[in-house]
């Protein structure tokens, strides 16, 4: 059986972890801390513009300081 591919700028939430290279989990973080979540009844989707746009905002220039 293939793989379905996305089509579109939304993903689920499956898609959106695996678009920016993390796990399920750490996605969750990413939406307590500000990423954008379109909630249509029990279906939940994530704009490819939005997370993007959270981790620009995120990113660290100069090294990492904890």
């Amino acid at each position: 059986m293939e793989k379905k591919k996305t089509v579109g700028n939304y993903l689920n939430m499956n898609e959106a972890a695996s678009y920016i290279g993390c796990s399920y989990n750490t996605l969750r973080n990413f939406i307590n801390k500000g990423l954008n979540v379109i909630l249509v009844g029990s279906v939940k989707r994530i704009a490819k513009s939005d997370i993007d746009e959270f981790m620009q905002a995120h990113k660290v220039t100069g090294g990492c300081k904890r």
